[in-house]
């Protein structure tokens, strides 16, 4: 096989890998206030609670908006302040505000409590920040057209 054809062969792999997640995002959507267990940390992510984000965005009469990300926020009041008691609260929910921590997590703090938001891209991803399978496959096949590709051109 030519070089060419190699890194066509490559590239569709690629996009058919990572098509699925662009055209429609699935996220958890809930709130541990209002939705009890399976809303925790982690793997107590309870799977009733992936929705499309599409599907959410009528919900909510924001038919305009497109969602692009998937995001996890802890809230910890740290102490009892303004008729509220010390507690840990999750949400997640999608995002349609992007910013430079897309991908990543930011930490804010203020008196009284904290704040941690994690932003992901890929369907499912704010039940635990971890790497996903989509992630290995997209490593794996730039590996493979960085290996292979010099092999062929040494050729």
């Amino acid at each position: 096989m030519k070089t060419s054809q190699t890194l066509i062969v490559l590239g569709a792999i690629l996009a058919i890998c990572v098509i699925p997640s662009v055209l429609s995002l699935r996220c958890y959507i809930c709130n541990s206030l209002t939705d009890g267990s399976g809303c925790g940390h982690g793997s107590d992510a309870d799977k009733k609670h992936i929705k499309e984000c599409s599907e959410q965005a009528h919900q909510d009469g924001q038919h305009d908006v497109v969602y692009k990300t998937c995001r996890k926020i802890v809230t910890w009041i740290d102490f009892d302040v303004n008729n509220n008691t010390a507690t840990e609260r999750i949400v997640r929910k999608c995002g349609y505000i992007e910013s430079k921590y897309d991908t990543d997590c930011y930490y804010r703090g203020g008196f009284g409590g904290r704040q941690q938001v994690c932003s992901c891209k890929t369907d499912d991803c704010n039940s635990g920040f971890t790497f996903r399978a989509n992630h290995i496959l997209m490593g794996a096949g730039a590996l493979m057209v960085l290996v292979f590709g010099s092999r062929i051109n040494n050729f």
